[in-house]
């Protein structure tokens, strides 16, 4: 499914896994889920999801995905949480992105920090 152009607060009432429309936007929230639900977002062009004062949690800046990076994110009823956030441009050859050292302080590593504190 393919989320609509522009859409702030698209539906996921629909499955699980989703691409967004090729265009630059920002998501508030998923609208229709169910607890429980896990969905997994496909960016096709630089999407913001506002992690800041919304129903997104994942970390206390704003994640910016480029076309190819893939979210994975979960419902609990009320808010959903990053699961995963794979940056398609970031050195996947080791654990946390890179080979360690100053790569350990890569935003990935970060994300997944604040996610799982």
């Amino acid at each position: 499914v393919t989320f609509a152009d522009g859409d702030a607060t698209p539906s996921v009432a629909t499955g699980n896994l989703f691409k967004h429309h090729a265009s630059i936007q920002t998501v508030t929230t998923f609208d229709d889920g169910v607890a429980g639900q896990i969905i997994t977002v496909i960016s096709t062009a630089a999407i913001t999801y506002d992690v800041t004062g919304t129903t997104l949690k994942g970390g206390s800046a704003d994640i910016v995905t480029a076309s190819g990076d893939v979210t994975e994110w979960c419902f609990d009823g009320t808010n959903w949480y990053l699961l995963q956030f794979m940056d398609v441009t970031a050195d996947h050859s080791t654990i946390g992105g890179g080979g360690g050292g100053a790569a350990a302080d890569t935003a990935d590593t970060i994300l997944h920090m604040q996610v799982f504190a």
